[in-house]
């Protein structure tokens, strides 16, 4: 089986395991609220709502830290302290296009950002918080060939040795998939990376073809002993996530587990989950928070099921999905046996 378990270890200290979900938090697809002088994102709202339950690792925009959020000092002093922050390079804020997940899309305001921006946000992260630097994604880096994707990513992840690195692969062509046989072919270039990065919507056109694709540039990443994590970028979900997972993937971020509700296996609209919990009386916003939290909780739940079946599926092998996974047993099986047919 591909599926496995492995160790983050930040520089400071900070020791993380696999498979591990990423809470994200970015000003795309949600509201803004304007005045004369100042623009106030609606997921800074969402930030202080949730602070006090993360402790886990977190998604943040360099570009939102630029324009909308508090500098990281001050989020401290409120309570946001997350073990580890993945620091996105601002390239998601800043494009007309939306991820799988988006049930809603709020018009997007684009503000100056380019490679210079991302990087004074880099150099002004405290050394402190231990961080997980994303090589930038944006402008003429997504039309860059593989090969210099990896030498622009060696560059700048040069500069922050007191950081853990992600380098997230690109296609080639604007608005093109992920040229997985070229990431194949040259999988030893990325034996420098701490992590390899890659995009939910880029790998393919439905989830078999995803999860193949995962899988075979996990494979080529073992038959080279390259042993670094896979992230998915735009995906946090209470199945998928599952089967990503199945086809060798470890790390996943996502928007949804703010825009849904999770419960049995299946996202919800937020005022489908109000119901189905019974919170008919409740205010939105309380709802909005309680069920954040069921959110965390359902997820951090979810990653213990993962870890179990790893420890169970040698000896039980098919019959660990039925034993391990309380939701979604029998899609995840048969997600499993298509990507290893």
């Amino acid at each position: 089986m591909i599926a496995r378990t492995s160790t983050l270890k930040h520089p400071t200290g900070i020791e993380l395991q696999t498979p591990l979900f990423v809470f994200s938090f970015s000003s795309k697809g949600f509201r803004f609220k304007t005045s004369k002088k100042t623009e106030h994102s609606e997921v800074v709202d969402l930030v202080a709502l949730a602070a006090e339950y993360l402790n886990d690792a977190v998604l943040l925009s360099a570009y939102d830290l630029k324009y909308y959020f508090p500098e990281p000092k001050k989020m401290r002093k409120k309570g946001f302290v997350p073990s580890l922050v993945f620091l996105d390079s601002g390239g998601y804020e800043t494009i007309e296009d939306h991820d799988l997940a988006e049930a809603y899309k709020y018009p997007v305001s684009i503000k100056k950002w380019n490679q210079k921006d991302h990087e004074k946000v880099l150099n002004t992260w405290p050394e402190y918080l231990p961080a997980v630097m994303i090589s930038y994604d944006h402008g003429s880096e997504m039309r860059r060939t593989f090969k210099q994707q990896v030498k622009n990513a060696r560059i700048l992840f040069s500069k922050y040795p007191g950081h853990l690195n992600n380098f997230l692969i690109k296609p080639n062509k604007k608005g093109k998939r992920l040229n997985i046989q070229e990431i194949v072919d040259n999988a030893a270039m990325l034996k420098d990376f701490n992590i390899i990065g890659m995009a939910e919507k880029e790998l393919g056109e439905s989830i078999v073809e995803r999860a193949k694709n995962i899988k075979a540039v996990r494979t080529s990443l073992d038959h080279h002993g390259i042993s670094v994590p896979i992230h998915i970028f735009g995906n946090l979900d209470p199945l998928t996530s599952i089967m990503y997972f199945l086809a060798g993937a470890e790390i996943f971020d996502g928007l949804s587990w703010l825009r849904f509700g999770f419960y049995e296996g299946r996202a919800h609209y937020l005022q489908n989950i109000d119901a189905i919990r019974r919170r008919f009386h409740e205010k939105d916003y309380l709802n909005q928070r309680q069920t954040l939290v069921e959110n965390i909780i359902y997820l951090r739940t979810l990653q213990a099921e993962m870890k179990a079946f790893l420890k169970e599926f040698p000896e039980k092998k098919e019959g660990a999905f039925a034993s391990c996974f309380k939701h979604g047993s029998d899609q995840l099986k048969d997600v499993y046996q298509v990507i290893n047919s």
